[in-house]
């Protein structure tokens, strides 16, 4: 099964590690985009259809 994400944080260090231990779970294959705030994902949603969100709930800009 393969499953396209959005992961959103403002720390890059913390996507890293969401995408890894995904990756690493084996669970599906997952296809990651990234982005860096809510005005970012909410960019990135419109242009693309993801089966999951990953979204930090205190963000810059615009919040999870």
């Amino acid at each position: 099964m393969e499953i396209n994400a959005l992961v959103v944080d403002d720390s890059g260090i913390m996507r890293k590690m969401v995408m890894r231990s995904l990756a690493e779970s084996r669970l599906a294959q997952f296809t990651f985009t990234e982005a860096q705030d809510g005005a970012d994902a909410l960019t990135k949603f419109r242009d693309a259809a993801f089966d999951m969100l990953f979204v930090d709930w205190n963000m810059p800009n615009m919040s999870g």
